[in-house]
């Protein structure tokens, strides 16, 4: 006979006596073992929030599934990555509300695979740029699901199914990690709160089957898919179709802007481009321009660390040209007068006014759309009557 503690059941421990079956009991003394009393309630609470979960884990994946603004970029495939993350974790519900037609072990290790997959999109993000994101899913994604996943697959595989497995605290200590990296990369953006809440409900899926410091009871899973929910709901509603960027664009203006892809070699000042300033000035009159409407719709989608890198990477030749602006992670913002031209490109201490449409120069368009080439598609930036640069030629000094 052995004797171990339920996952499952708060204060109760399972005695399984070989063949006979297993039951649980209440723990009233040391030397006293009594069945439960009042456990209908306690389990009926506990049905509540894993049907709970259920449903709101394939709300969350409808949501999810309309999201396109990451479409004809290298991130596209977040999109099913999540919604596959997301069913998983539906799956658990599934799992955790039928505990006498599945073993409590394969719940637990369900729960854990989907936290796991969870953290793929985000990690995926940080990779995403051409070419090494070919290799990034074979070489960083897999080797990172099967290392996190290992102890609990090991303990499944070993037990046979007869005890839940538990995570030990180096492999936690890991997961929280890869939920530092992939959440953080995220804060300072319009998805901040999102982010917040979203690894509230991931550490609420660890804690409940860590090896220590473990949540017990079935509240932590239907509580962290109900935040899980609220962040999905409150996504911005230029993520899905029918965006303001999308409508304010007609079918003529991305063919009006054909010439700056055609020519993106050509010089600024060349006779071949002499009209593309007016006419992405027409275009991107409304607001502060489609150009920083572009730069917070990249920002949002692959979060700081890219933001800054490629704002980095342009401020370049800002300060090398001595544009009358910097891109921030704000978008474009005048350049200080007090700025010496030997201060810092580091988007991170930029900061000022947005410029308008007509303040950006048509130059700093093009040297912004040429570095994102390795991040984003042609309808893409067509979306924002971006030209597509493919190549760009050193602006000769002055």
């Amino acid at each position: 006979m052995r004797i171990h503690r339920s996952n499952h059941r708060p204060g109760y421990i399972r005695i399984i006596r070989g063949k006979s079956g297993n039951q649980e009991y209440s723990v009233r003394a040391v030397d006293e073992l009594q069945p439960v009393q009042g456990g209908n309630q306690e389990g009926c609470c506990g049905r509540m929030w894993n049907w709970v979960g259920f449903v709101g884990a394939l709300f969350v994946a409808r949501r999810v599934a309309q999201v396109n603004i990451a479409a004809q970029t290298t991130v596209a495939a977040i999109r099913p990555l999540a919604v596959t993350a997301l069913l998983s974790l539906a799956a658990t519900g599934i799992c955790r509300g039928l505990p006498t037609v599945v073993p409590g072990a394969l719940t637990t290790s369900v729960q854990y695979l989907a936290v796991i997959l969870l953290l793929v999109p985000g990690v995926y993000v940080l990779g995403a740029r051409r070419p090494g994101i070919s290799a990034w899913p074979w070489f960083v994604i897999t080797p990172m699901v099967i290392v996190l996943f290992w102890p609990a697959a090991a303990q499944l595989w070993g037990s046979r199914l007869r005890h839940d497995p538990t995570i030990p605290t180096p492999t936690l200590l890991g997961t929280l990690f890869v939920l530092l990296m992939s959440a953080g990369n995220y804060l300072g953006t319009a998805l901040t709160i999102h982010s917040l809440l979203f690894s509230g409900a991931i550490v609420l899926f660890l804690m409940s089957v860590a090896e220590e410091y473990r949540i017990v009871g079935d509240w932590p899973y239907g509580f962290g898919v109900l935040l899980t929910a609220v962040a999905a709901a409150g996504l911005p509603e230029r993520f899905f179709p029918g965006t303001l960027a999308e409508q304010s664009l007609d079918t003529d203006q991305p063919r009006l802007l054909s010439g700056v892809s055609n020519n993106a070699t050509a010089e600024p000042n060349d006779s071949s481009t002499a009209d593309v300033p007016t006419a992405m000035a027409e275009i991107l009159s409304t607001d502060h321009g489609g150009v920083n409407s572009m730069w917070a719709d990249f920002r949002d989608v692959f979060g700081l660390v890219w933001a800054r890198r490629v704002a980095d990477r342009v401020n370049q030749f800002s300060l090398r040209e001595r544009w009358n602006c910097v891109l921030s992670v704000d978008g474009f913002v005048e350049r200080p007068v007090e700025q010496a031209a030997e201060a810092s490109t580091n988007s991170a201490l930029t900061s000022g006014r947005l410029c308008t449409a007509n303040e950006v120069p048509e130059r700093a368009v093009r040297v912004l759309c040429w570095v994102l080439r390795r991040f984003v598609d042609e309808p893409f930036l067509q979306r924002y009557g971006m030209p597509f640069v493919t190549e760009l030629t050193e602006k000769s000094e002055e």
